[in-house]
């Protein structure tokens, strides 16, 4: 679980957005005014190849990148246990 608190304003923000819209993909207004190639994006497997996290079935682990690019922070949640950790 993460500390919202600990994060920068904008992950934060980030969040709550996610949590509102109960972390189905990207929420609307999420990418207005980005081109596509720079979208933000939301609800995809996080595959967990480092095996940074405990070992689940495919699918378990969904990722919410807080900002554009391949080294990206992210939130990576467990549907199964509505648990959510950020990975820097």
């Amino acid at each position: 679980m993460i500390r919202a608190q600990a994060e920068p304003k904008e992950t934060q923000e980030l969040y709550r957005n996610n949590k509102n819209h109960k972390w189905q993909g990207t929420y609307p207004g999420q990418n207005h005014g980005v081109m596509k190639r720079n979208e933000i994006r939301a609800g995809g497997n996080f595959e967990n190849r480092d095996s940074i996290l405990p070992k689940k079935l495919k699918g378990t682990y969904k990722k919410f990148d807080v900002t554009n690019g391949i080294d990206s922070p992210r939130f990576v949640r467990d549907t199964k246990m509505a648990m959510c950790i950020i990975q820097k």
